[in-house]
C-alpha cells in the first residue's frame, strides 16, 4: 500500500503531536513542512528528518508541491481557511485545526471550496476519532452494565450509539440547548446544522431524558409525546461537602483582606456573562451605596465582561472584584456574605449558584424566570426581580431588614438540604427508573 504523503503548513508546538502520529502511521508519512521562520524549518526538519528540499518556506509552494498528497493545517487560527481553500483548489486533502474558519461566513466559502475541489476535508474534532469511544465499548462489553448514564454535550452521540450497539438502557442528562447555547457564546457555527440534528438523535434514542428544568423539558419534547413522556426534570443541586465549617476568624480575616471590613456584603459568585445580570447588580448598588462605609459590593468570578467593569468602577472603593479564583475558596466567599444576588439568567438553565447561596443561609434576590420560579418560593426564600428599579428597592429591603435576611436564608437552607443535593437527585433518578 502506498502511503499519503503529508505535508504541514505551521509546524508548531500542536503539530508535533501529529508528527509523531504519523512515524507510526500504516497509512501516511510526512514529507513537508512549510513554515516562515527559518529556526523553526530547521529544528522541526531535523527532528523528522524532512528533506532539505522540502523544508518550504513559502505556504504557496507546499500547497503547489506535487510531491504532497495532503496538508495538515496548523497555523495561526485566522490563515485555516484561506490555506483550506488554496490547498483544495491544488487537489490536495486537507485535516485543519480547529476551528476549521473564524466565522460562519467563512466556514461556508470552506465548504463550497472543498466540494468543487472533490477533495477530502476535516476539521481537527478529536471527539469524533478519540480513543475513548472504542474504549467505552470495550467497557461495556467488559461490565455489561444494565444502566448507562451520560451527560450530553455539543455534537456528542457517542454514548448513544454505545448504548444502543450494547443493547444497555441508557439514561442522557441535558442541561442546556447545546447548538443555542454555542452560537450565542461563539457565534454561528457552520456545524450548526449538524448540531441541531445531533440533538434530535440524543433525545430521540436515549431512553430516559433528565433535563435540569421545565422549560428544557418543553424544548426538547416540542409536542413529541414519546419525548415527552420520557422527560424527567431534576434540578441542580450542591454536594453536601460544599458546606464547610467557617469560623467567625476566618470570615473577618478575609473581610479584612478584600477591605470589606465592618460592612454588609451584597455578593455574587459566579461566570460573569451578559446574562448574569452583573452590569445591572454593580449599576443598582451604586445608586444608593457608591463609596458606602457600611455596605460592600463583592463580585467573585471572571468572565467577559469583567475587565470592562473593573475599569468602570476603580473609583468605588467598596466594589470590589476578586476576578478567578481557587473553586475551593468560593464557600468562604459566600459565607462572608450577607446578600447574595443573581439579577439575571437565561431561559433554560438552573443556577447552580442560587443552591450554594442557600448552602450558606443566605437570603437570595433571584430573576424572574422560569426555571427559578420552579426552585425559589416568593417572599419565602428569596426575592424576585425583573428590573434595576426592582432590585434597588429589594436590596434596600433586606439591608434594611436583619431578620427577614436569616428567615429567607434559613428557609432557602432548609429547602435545598431537603431536596437539592447530588444524593438526593441521584436517588430520585434510581428511583424513577425501578
Amino acid at each position: 500500500m502506498e502511503k499519503i504523503k503529508w505535508g504541514i503548513i505551521g509546524p508548531g508546538s500542536i503539530a508535533n503531536n501529529f508528527a509523531d502520529g504519523l512515524t507510526s502511521s500504516y497509512s501516511g508519512q510526512l514529507v513537508g513542512i512549510a513554515s516562515k521562520s527559518d529556526e523553526r524549518r530547521k529544528s522541526f526538519g531535523d527532528k523528522y528528518s524532512i528533506h532539505e528540499d522540502f523544508r518550504f518556506e513559502s505556504y504557496d509552494d507546499i500547497v503547489n508541491s506535487e510531491h504532497i498528497d495532503a496538508i495538515y493545517i496548523s497555523t495561526p487560527h485566522t490563515l485555516h481557511a484561506e490555506w483550506t481553500i488554496k490547498a483544495a483548489g491544488k487537489g490536495k486533502h486537507v485535516l485543519c485545526e480547529k476551528p476549521g474558519a473564524v466565522n460562519y461566513k467563512e466556514g461556508q466559502k470552506v465548504i463550497d471550496a472543498v466540494n468543487a475541489a472533490g477533495i477530502f476535508y476535516m476539521e481537527g474534532f478529536m471527539y469524533r476519532c478519540h480513543p475513548q469511544i472504542p474504549k467505552l465499548i470495550e467497557l461495556i462489553k467488559e461490565y455489561q452494565p444494565d444502566i448507562i448514564y451520560e451527560r450530553g454535550y455539543y455534537l456528542l452521540l457517542s454514548g448513544v450509539n454505545a448504548a444502543k450497539k450494547s443493547d444497555c438502557f441508557h439514561v442522557l442528562e441535558m442541561n442546556a440547548p447545546y447548538p443555542e447555547e454555542r452560537t450565542k457564546m461563539s457565534g454561528k457555527s457552520w456545524f450548526y446544522k449538524d448540531a441541531l440534528k445531533a440533538e434530535h438523535l440524543q433525545t430521540s434514542l436515549t431512553n430516559k431524558l433528565v433535563v435540569v428544568s421545565g422549560a428544557l423539558k418543553e424544548y426538547y419534547s416540542k409536542g413529541n409525546l414519546e419525548i415527552l413522556s420520557k422527560t424527567l426534570i431534576v434540578h441542580n443541586a450542591i454536594s453536601e461537602s460544599f458546606i464547610q465549617s467557617i469560623s467567625e476568624i476566618e470570615r473577618d480575616q478575609l473581610k479584612k483582606e478584600l477591605t470589606l471590613e465592618n460592612k454588609l456584603v451584597i455578593g455574587f459568585v459566579g461566570s460573569i456573562f451578559p446574562y448574569h445580570g452583573v452590569e445591572m447588580l454593580v449599576s443598582a448598588f451604586k445608586k444608593d451605596y457608591a463609596n458606602s462605609e457600611d455596605v460592600g459590593l463583592l463580585i467573585v468570578g471572571d468572565g467577559v465582561g469583567l475587565n470592562d467593569l473593573m475599569k468602570n468602577n476603580t473609583k468605588y472603593k467598596n466594589i470590589i472584584f476578586t476576578g478567578n479564583i481557587n473553586s475551593d475558596s468560593i464557600p468562604s466567599h459566600i459565607n462572608l456574605m450577607d446578600i447574595c444576588v443573581m439579577a439575571g439568567s437565561n431561559w433554560y438553565g438552573s443556577p447552580v449558584k442560587i443552591f450554594e447561596y442557600g448552602a450558606y443561609k443566605k437570603p437570595v434576590i433571584v430573576p424572574r424566570v422560569s426555571p427559578v420560579l420552579e426552585i425559589i418560593d416568593s417572599e419565602i426564600d428569596g426575592i424576585f426581580v425583573d428590573s434595576e428599579g426592582e432590585l434597588i428597592t429589594a436590596m434596600k429591603r433586606l439591608i434594611e431588614d436583619k431578620t427577614k435576611r436569616v428567615i429567607m436564608g434559613e428557609a432557602l437552607h432548609r429547602k435545598i438540604i431537603e431536596k437539592h443535593t447530588w444524593k438526593k437527585n441521584a436517588i430520585r433518578i434510581l428511583s424513577d427508573l425501578i
